[in-house]
């Protein structure tokens, strides 16, 4: 894992302010971003035309609202079936195109019906997948934790599972 400088800024309401919490994107893998691990957020979105422009996106199901950190809403309304590679580890997801300027991984989305474990801990943390024991480390910049990210690809909507309350059946 690469050391990142701390930040000197702490004006959270400029532009940009949380990609300039982590390192530069030179130090990323080719075609990864970083990307924000919420655990407030209900569903996975990033913005596709900018990290993966040419991906196929289809309408949403379900419309979803979604509120930002700062009261105000968003609607949710395409989304795409994607395989991610999260800080190595592959996944199926589908995530919500939105208007964002990081992509943000919902660790409600990620545990439960995805098979994760998700511990936080000072300084980052990591999901666990819990059948193959692999896990896919993130880290933490002042209280927000960042994951790397490389979207691979479209899959097809039965090869992804949306969210749902553990003990639901499918």
């Amino acid at each position: 894992m690469t050391l990142m400088p701390p930040c000197r800024s702490t004006n959270y309401w400029r532009p940009n302010f949380l990609v300039r919490l982590i390192t530069p994107a030179d130090q990323l893998q080719p075609g990864e971003v970083w990307g924000l691990v919420d655990s407030g957020s209900g569903v996975d979105e990033a913005d596709f035309s900018s990290i993966c422009p040419g991906l196929h996106i289809d309408e949403s199901p379900n419309k979803i609202v979604c509120e930002t950190a700062n009261g105000e809403e968003m609607i949710a309304s395409k989304v795409a079936y994607v395989r991610v590679a999260l800080d190595g580890q592959e996944c199926n997801i589908p995530m919500s195109d939105l208007p964002l300027k990081m992509p943000i991984i919902s660790v409600r989305q990620h545990v439960g019906p995805r098979k994760h474990s998700c511990r936080i801990q000072q300084g980052g943390g990591y999901f666990r997948n819990l059948a193959t024991r692999a896990k896919s480390r993130f880290i933490e910049r002042e209280g927000v934790d960042f994951i790397r990210l490389k979207v691979l690809g479209n899959v097809t909507r039965d090869n992804c599972q949306p969210f749902g309350r553990q003990g639901i059946a499918r």
